[in-house]
């Protein structure tokens, strides 16, 4: 059987008095915010305070808060589209200059590349 010491019940005291003062801080942070599920949104770290964010890029990959890759999937539409408008008058629609091989392969490095990428990763559901 373990008997904590006195010195054991002072720490335990002194943690839960700051955890006491970090929690009125939060409520005091609270009333900055017009949202009033701000409490939630900040994590406390050595003093300084984390803010929530519903999506972030990691790695080229945007991981959202609700854990579907909507918003990666769409973000990699949108540039291989960018991709495909930029390079078409130049390089897709010029029949004269370049062989059509030199284009398919120029569209698999770039616009497929950009699209697919991470697509290994994705949990497609019946809406994608």
């Amino acid at each position: 059987m373990y008997f904590p010491s006195n010195s054991t019940i002072k720490e335990c005291k002194e943690f839960y008095k700051n955890l006491h003062n970090e929690s009125n801080d939060m409520h005091s942070l609270e009333e900055f915010t017009a949202d009033k599920w701000a409490d939630f949104d900040l994590l406390g770290v050595e003093g300084e305070y984390i803010s929530f964010t519903n999506q972030f890029c990691y790695l080229g990959t945007i991981i959202s808060s609700d854990l579907t890759d909507d918003a990666d999937i769409s973000r990699r539409i949108q540039q291989a589209s960018k991709a495909f408008g930029s390079l078409s008058a130049g390089v897709f629609c010029n029949r004269k200059h370049l062989n059509p091989n030199i284009r398919r392969r120029l569209f698999s490095a770039i616009v497929i590349n950009l699209l697919l990428w991470g697509c290994e990763t994705w949990a497609l559901t019946s809406k994608h």
